[in-house]
């Protein structure tokens, strides 16, 4: 049991660390649809092609985020009587949940600076 929930952490960690790769492309992505915007030729093709990508990438996180808590959810009580042998991993979860949260609200900030550029250009 004790190896199994070990292995399972490890997995959740990967998700986590590869869901915090996907969330600074999509930062990045933000970023640069903001400079197509803010450009004296705005592109739009080139906008609508940066949504489709950041929509691939939400899509992939959507499924990671669905086998992460499939996953804890297996775990999470033998994690709850046991937690003393998985402080260490628990630490770690904890510190990149809050890393992806942090991106997530640099990303909706940027999202929103996005917005309000394209409706002074639409208005």
């Amino acid at each position: 049991m004790l190896n199994n929930v070990k292995v399972n952490l490890k997995i959740l960690l990967e998700i986590l660390q590869k869901k915090e790769i996907l969330l600074n492309e999509i930062y990045n992505i933000t970023i640069n649809q903001n400079t197509v915007i803010t450009s004296e030729k705005v592109n739009m093709v080139m906008f609508e092609e940066m949504i489709k990508e950041k929509r691939i990438r939400i899509d992939d996180i959507n499924d990671m985020d669905e086998k992460f808590q499939n996953i804890f959810d297996n775990i999470k009580k033998d994690i709850a009587r046991y937690k003393e042998n998985y402080i260490e991993a628990i630490r770690e979860l904890k510190k990149l949940i809050n890393e992806n949260i942090n991106l997530k609200m640099k990303i909706e900030l940027q999202e929103e600076k996005n917005r309000k550029v394209l409706e002074k250009n639409n208005s």
